[in-house]
């Protein structure tokens, strides 16, 4: 690897890195006081997710086959953290959780059933 890829490389997995951790800190160690600080956590996770895996497929292209599908399944849930963020932030006391819960539940669904149709399918597992 080059200087420059280096460099790339460690500035892109730190970006990474840091979303992670801000992603972990507002889902899990802050306490739930604001609910819309839970989406945004869920964004950055997902986010996060999503640029590792990039970060990992461009510098190590002979990973399996099977972790662009995860990233692109972190990617899949950020588009509905982003509306519940905007909802919950919008319509404070108006906002039902359990609506939310719901959506992500059949999201999840979808998501695991397709891929892993997709999967089995495709042959491309390894």
């Amino acid at each position: 690897m080059t200087f420059g890829q280096q460099l790339l490389f460690f500035f892109s997995a730190v970006g990474a890195f840091n979303g992670l951790l801000l992603g972990f800190y507002l889902l899990f160690v802050k306490k739930l006081k604001y609910l819309p600080d839970f989406f945004l956590g869920l964004i950055l996770l997902t986010l996060s997710i999503r640029v590792g895996i990039s970060v990992c497929i461009y510098f190590y292209p002979d990973l399996p086959r099977i972790i662009p599908h995860l990233g692109l399944s972190a990617l899949f849930f950020t588009g509905p953290a982003i509306y519940y963020y905007i909802r919950s932030s919008f319509l404070k006391e108006q906002f039902i959780l359990k609506n939310c819960r719901k959506s992500f539940g059949i999201l999840t669904l979808i998501l695991g059933t397709v891929g892993l149709l997709y999967l089995f399918f495709s042959g491309n597992v390894g």
